[in-house]
């Protein structure tokens, strides 16, 4: 939970139980501490620290509601252009949040420069709430494309900003956060096959599932399963291989990515 991760409280102590609710701003967090000690900070990826789903009946407002970052005239926008700085003691945010392929906020700007196409490609799943609720999507996203991308790009420009001198003197505190493993799986390019689900090993409690059924809390979701019976059902060899094989390939891009940040810590002189 980035909230917990954030504050350093428990969900009990913080209020952020679930997906859905805003983690209170008056709450002390590392960011802010280190802010007010003159470090420079920044977080480039997913904060999760508010809602992400349009807010119905709430009476909260959230700097990270998709539907606010896909309003297509900038006076319906409440966010894109003017996102509240600091941000839970964050200077600089390079915001991102969904999943797979159906993403936004400053990762949508990002990809709108870089193609056009794809942005609106992403925009139309959204749109359609598109492949949300599945476990992957179709394979043919470009890698140079993709979040993970997006979120290292960010993260190596803001060290090297750094190492230039552009903050002064001043340490700085970089949280680099991002999006993937996470369903609708689709690791792009290379990345989708490079792990074949007829070589995954399954688990060997995979078929031990009816034991789940007289578990106090997930025994009801498996009978009656949540958000159109895509979470918490039951699945078959087939298709969990796949997952897993997809998973393989998501981390690996992060695994990547995060040696191409190492790198650069290296390069400037940070490591």
């Amino acid at each position: 939970n980035r909230a917990t991760l954030h504050t350093g409280l428990y969900p009990n102590m913080h209020g952020v139980r679930s997906n859905g609710i805003n983690l209170r701003e008056d709450l002390p967090n590392i960011a802010q501490i280190l802010m007010k000690r003159g470090w420079r900070t920044a977080v480039m990826g997913k904060t999760h620290f508010q809602f992400m789903s349009p807010p119905y009946r709430r009476k909260t407002k959230s700097a990270e509601c998709w539907g606010d970052w896909l309003a297509e005239e900038a006076g319906n926008n409440p966010v894109k252009g003017n996102f509240p700085l600091p941000y839970y003691g964050f200077q600089e945010v390079e915001f991102a949040t969904g999943n797979g392929t159906i993403c936004v906020g400053h990762y949508l700007d990002w990809l709108e420069k870089k193609s056009p196409k794809h942005a609106e490609f992403v925009k139309k799943k959204w749109r359609r709430i598109d492949n949300y609720f599945s476990l992957w999507c179709d394979k043919g996203f470009p890698e140079e494309l993709y979040s993970t991308t997006y979120i290292k790009e960010r993260t190596i420009a803001f060290l090297e900003r750094h190492a230039r001198g552009d903050y002064g003197d001043n340490p700085f505190y970089l949280h680099c956060s991002f999006l993937d493993p996470h369903y609708p799986l689709c690791p792009p390019g290379k990345y989708y096959d490079m792990y074949k689900p007829e070589e995954i090993e399954l688990p060997p409690n995979f078929k031990d599932a009816k034991n789940l059924y007289s578990h106090k809390f997930l025994g009801p979701l498996l009978k009656n399963p949540p958000f159109f019976r895509a979470f918490l059902r039951e699945t078959n060899e087939e298709e969990t291989r796949k997952f897993i094989a997809l998973t393989y390939g998501s981390v690996a891009l992060i695994d990547y990515s995060i040696g191409e940040i190492l790198s650069t810590l290296k390069k400037l002189g940070y490591a």
